[in-house]
């Protein structure tokens, strides 16, 4: 059986975001301030 996989890292089809899953996912608790942190420009 062939296999396909699709990424929206730009949010343009997803409808919630692809990275925010990933890190919840697979990243420990403490990549929400950094993301937020980046979100702001900071």
């Amino acid at each position: 059986m062939r296999k396909l996989i699709f990424c929206d890292f730009d949010g343009t089809v997803a409808l919630d975001d692809v990275g925010d899953k990933l890190f919840q996912t697979l990243a420990y608790h403490t990549w929400k301030e950094p993301v937020e942190r980046w979100k702001r420009g900071e």
